[in-house]
């Protein structure tokens, strides 16, 4: 139905909402975070960071293509996608992990989060003819690029901690303005929210 297409198509855009900067952040920072949050001995895990952040935004959105099939009562599908994901990620998580340890295991994962993403959304698609958020995406991604390359490049001019942590806030602060100036936020989505305060309010005065 046209109202469960909207809803996977606000999961979907909020979800990349928050996701993709966080991710994208991790990727180009992953040694600075793993050295302010831990010690030069977990410097090795530098590399399968990237991987497993990569991984988490593709799985967050099969997770969503997921429980549409099981909502909408595709149990037996809702089942199989999660069998034939699952056996590709041992199928390629013994060699990959024998021939590259760690990065090998967050390859397979990431192997098994785009084959469950895949077909979920193929078998969604043929259900109730799913059509993804392109223009929202774009903006996502548009601002996302323009704040964290400019983060990159001002992390470059410093070596300080504090001076990186000020100049991340702005660059999340400049993420979510441009998205405000590409008009990311539709009508809609403050109707959603509108509706979700109200539905959280009242909720909470009925449990008192």
């Amino acid at each position: 139905s046209s109202s469960m297409i909207k809803i996977i198509q606000y999961f979907i855009r909020y979800s990349l909402l928050f996701s993709l900067p966080i991710a994208i952040f991790m990727i180009l920072f992953s040694k600075p975070l793993i050295l302010i949050l831990s010690t030069p001995n977990y410097l090795e895990a530098a590399n399968i960071l990237p991987i497993v952040s990569a991984a988490s935004i593709v799985l967050g959105i099969a997770m969503i293509f997921h429980q549409t099939l099981y909502t909408l009562g595709k149990t037996l599908i809702y089942r199989n996608v999660m069998l034939i994901s699952i056996l590709a990620f041992l199928v390629f998580a013994i060699p990959l992990t024998y021939l590259f340890a760690g990065s090998g295991m967050a390859a397979a994962f990431l192997i098994f989060a785009m084959i469950l993403c895949s077909l979920t959304f193929i078998k969604l698609n043929q259900i109730i003819k799913l059509s993804i958020p392109i223009s929202g995406i774009f903006k996502i991604i548009a601002s996302t690029a323009i704040s964290m390359s400019i983060l990159f490049f001002l992390v470059k001019l410093t070596t300080g901690i504090l001076i990186g942590l000020a100049f991340s806030i702005l660059a999340f602060a400049l993420y979510f303005l441009l998205l405000i100036l590409f008009r990311f936020i539709e009508e809609e989505d403050i109707q959603i929210m509108r509706n979700i305060v109200i539905y959280k309010l009242f909720d909470n005065q009925l449990a008192k």
